[in-house]
């Protein structure tokens, strides 16, 4: 299936790929959308993010903290901030 949407993205073909694998995601993708309960929380393009961000986006981010606070232990921060900024078109660099 990566192959495919490679092969599709270098050829200009736009490809929709609905993942819960941000590896995956990463290494075809060039802009990424993040969506909870059907609605966007973040987006993203490839240049403006890196992996270990997306990957702390889609973990929960700023809202893992809260549940750890919850529960008694410690959540580290997502690294570089990508869960806090949670707004569509907001964030590092340019949205479209």
């Amino acid at each position: 299936m990566l192959n495919f949407a490679r092969d599709a993205r270098d050829r200009g073909i736009g490809v929709v790929l609905y993942t819960h694998n941000p590896h995956h995601a990463y290494m075809v993708g060039d802009e990424f959308v993040l969506l909870k309960r059907g609605r966007m929380t973040n987006r993203w393009l490839k240049e403006d993010v890196e992996l270990d961000e997306l990957i702390a986006a889609m973990a929960g981010g700023a809202e893992l903290g809260g549940v750890a606070h919850e529960l008694g232990g410690s959540a580290a921060p997502p690294r570089g901030g990508a869960a806090g900024r949670g707004l569509p078109g907001h964030g590092r660099g340019r949205a479209r």
